[in-house]
């Protein structure tokens, strides 16, 4: 339902699917099972508004059991780096620090560390298991 942000010619709904599917493809040589939310403009399923986008990506991660939830964005609104979002405590934002150390090792970003203050639908609507 959104785009995201554009600009160079780049839309970010085009890019971050591009990353997911090489993520996808990495992960899957290295053993793991992977359920996409969308391969396409639009998520699988109830699409009419963006709340009921994130919510139907919510529903599809549940239904497979997942035990993480991976949301790629590449926004364009203030601050550049890799950030990770995860609700605070527990072994999610313990992943998600180990994330972020691998992701700022790797990366040539600014490392903008784990979030634990926002409340986004995918965090507070899937059941992940770690």
């Amino acid at each position: 339902m959104d785009a995201g942000a554009e600009g160079n010619g780049l839309r970010e709904q085009d890019l971050t699917l591009d990353i997911a599917l090489q993520l996808r493809r990495m992960l899957e040589y290295n053993g793991f099972q992977v359920v996409m939310t969308r391969y396409g403009r639009f998520v699988k399923g109830g699409r009419r508004t963006l709340t009921e986008s994130l919510r139907t990506r919510c529903v599809i991660a549940n239904q497979a059991r997942a035990d993480i939830f991976v949301s790629i964005h590449a926004n364009a609104g203030g601050g550049t780096g890799t950030e990770v979002y995860a609700l605070p405590g527990g072994r999610a934002q313990k992943l998600a620090g180990n994330l972020m150390g691998h992701l700022a090792r790797e990366g040539s970003w600014a490392n903008r560390g784990v979030k634990t203050n926002q409340r986004w639908d995918v965090l507070v609507y899937t059941y992940m298991r770690c």
